[in-house]
C-alpha cells in the first residue's frame, strides 16, 4: 500500500486549506470565503480513506482487525511494511523518512466483505487523526446504502485543531450528502449532492460555512463522451478584526463536456445553461456582484468566476473548468483555433477561431517554406465566434500552414488542398 505518497499529500492539502483560511488581503478572504470549506471536505475524505487503508494493511499483516499498534515503512521498498503490537491505544504509522501519523479509533465497523474501497463507502467510524505539531482532528462518518431511496448517503463531522506556521487554526464543519448511480448498457448516470455548514477559524479571520453543491453526470460508451451539469449555491460569511463580509445567495451553475477521443479536459457546452449571480456583503452593505470574467464559448475551457466590486477591482472565486488545465495549457484557454473544413479543399475552405476575450488578432496563411500567401485578419477583435473563407484558387496544390496571432500567443494547423 502507497501510504508514503498519500501521507505526503495531506500535508499538502492541508496547507493549501490552513493558508486559505489566514488570509491577508481582501481578495484573498473573499475567495477562501467562497471555496475553503470544499477543500476542507476534500481534505476530511482522504483523512477517512487512509485511516481505512491504515487499518486494512494492519489487518492483513496480523490476519485480524487490528486497529492498534505500530505499522513501521520498509527503507528498501516503501510498499513494504511491518507491524509491532505497541501501542495498544492507537494505530500509528512511521515512514522511512521518520515523519508519523496516527489514528485513535472510539468506533470503526463496515462492509468488510468486499475490497477496502467498498468499506470506505459503507462504514461507520469515530477517530482522531494526528500529525505531532500539525493537526489533531476528531472525525465521525457513517456513510451506507439508503434502501428506501437507493442512494449512498453519509454524514459526517470534523472538529479540531491544525497548527501551521506556528498558527492554530479551530475546525467545526459537517457536511452531509447523497449519491447515486444507474448503470446501464453503453451508459451510466451519476447524481451527486452535499451540504456544508460550520465554522473555521484563524486568529485573524473566522469563517462562517453554509453551501451547497450538486452535479448531474452521464456518460456515454458508445460515443466515448461525457456531460456533467453543476450548480452551487453559497452562503458563507467572513469576520475580520476591522470588517465583515458575506455572499447574498451566491450562485454558479455550469455544463460541461468531454470527448475522451479529443480532449482530456473538460469544455464548455450549451453555453446558454450557464448562470452566475448573487451579491458580496461588505459590512451587511452590498459590495459586489458575482459573475463570470468573460464571454461563454462552446468548445472552450470556459470563463473564471469573479465578484466585481464597487472599488473596481475583481476578485476571482473559482477558476471552474480551468481547474483541469496545467500551467502550459492554461496559456491557450484564451484561444482556439480549429481545424479548418473541408481539409483537403480543392479552391476555398472555412477557418474558425474563438476568442474569450480581446485582443490584436493577425491570421494568416503560410506555405512550407515559410513564405506568407495570404493575410486574413489584423486587427483588433472582441471575444466571440469567428469564420473566415479562405480562397486559395491560385495556389498550387500543397501543404500550408494557417497561424493566428492573439496578442504574444500563437497557435498553428496544418491545411491540405487538393484539386
Amino acid at each position: 500500500m502507497k501510504i508514503k505518497s498519500l501521507f505526503i499529500y495531506i500535508l499538502i492539502v492541508l496547507c493549501v486549506v490552513f493558508n486559505k483560511v489566514q488570509a491577508q488581503t481582501e481578495a484573498e478572504i473573499v475567495s477562501a470565503m467562497y471555496s475553503g470549506s470544499s477543500d476542507l471536505v476534500d481534505l476530511t475524505d482522504d483523512l477517512i480513506s487512509y485511516a481505512v487503508r491504515a487499518v486494512w494493511e494492519a489487518s492483513v499483516l496480523t490476519s485480524t482487525k487490528t486497529t492498534t499498534g505500530t505499522l513501521t515503512q520498509s527503507t528498501a521498498n516503501n510498499d513494504d511494511w511491518t507491524y509491532s503490537a505497541s501501542p495498544e491505544d492507537k494505530l500509528i504509522l512511521v515512514f522511512s523518512s521518520g515523519e508519523t501519523m496516527s489514528f485513535k479509533f472510539t468506533t470503526i465497523s463496515g462492509y468488510t466483505e468486499g475490497t477496502v474501497d467498498d468499506f470506505i463507502d459503507s462504514h461507520s467510524m469515530d477517530f482522531i487523526s494526528e500529525v505531532p505539531n500539525e493537526l489533531n482532528l476528531k472525525i465521525v462518518s457513517d456513510i451506507g446504502l439508503n434502501s428506501n431511496t437507493d442512494n449512498t448517503e453519509w454524514n459526517r463531522t470534523i472538529n479540531g485543531t491544525s497548527i501551521l506556521n506556528g498558527i492554530t487554526y479551530k475546525v467545526n464543519v459537517t457536511y452531509s450528502g447523497a449519491k447515486h448511480a444507474d448503470l446501464g448498457y453503453s451508459f451510466a448516470l451519476y447524481d451527486y449532492t452535499e451540504k456544508t455548514s460550520g465554522t473555521v477559524n484563524s486568529p485573524s479571520v473566522k469563517y462562517t460555512v453554509n453551501e451547497s453543491y450538486t452535479s448531474h453526470s452521464a456518460a456515454n460508451s458508445n460515443k466515448g463522451t461525457y456531460a456533467q451539469d453543476r450548480w452551487n449555491i453559497n452562503n458563507n460569511s467572513a469576520q475580520t478584526t476591522t470588517a465583515s463580509y458575506g455572499f447574498s445567495n451566491a450562485y454558479c451553475k455550469w455544463h460541461s463536456w468531454t470527448s475522451g477521443a479529443d480532449s482530456a479536459f473538460a469544455v464548455v457546452n450549451e453555453p446558454y445553461r450557464w448562470e452566475a449571480g448573487g451579491k458580496l456583503l461588505k459590512n451587511n452593505q452590498e459590495y459586489g456582484n458575482v459573475r463570470f470574467d468573460r464571454a461563454i464559448i462552446e468548445g472552450t475551457y470556459g470563463p473564471f468566476l469573479i465578484v466585481r466590486c464597487s472599488n473596481g477591482e475583481d476578485y476571482l472565486l473559482s477558476k471552474l473548468l480551468n481547474l483541469f488545465v496545467n500551467d502550459i495549457e492554461s496559456q491557450s484557454i484564451r484561444i482556439k483555433l480549429v481545424q479548418n473544413y473541408p481539409n483537403p479543399f480543392s479552391l476555398n475552405t472555412m477557418i474558425s477561431y474563438q476568442l474569450q476575450e480581446s485582443g490584436k488578432v493577425t491570421l494568416k496563411v503560410f506555405d512550407t517554406l515559410g513564405k506568407e500567401v495570404a493575410i486574413l485578419v489584423n486587427k483588433i477583435q472582441p471575444a466571440g465566434s469567428y469564420k473566415v473563407n479562405f480562397d486559395a484558387s491560385r495556389l498550387p496544390d500543397g501543404n500550408y500552414i494557417c497561424r493566428l496571432v492573439v496578442n504574444d500567443f500563437v497557435q498553428v494547423k496544418k491545411m491540405i488542398k487538393l484539386r
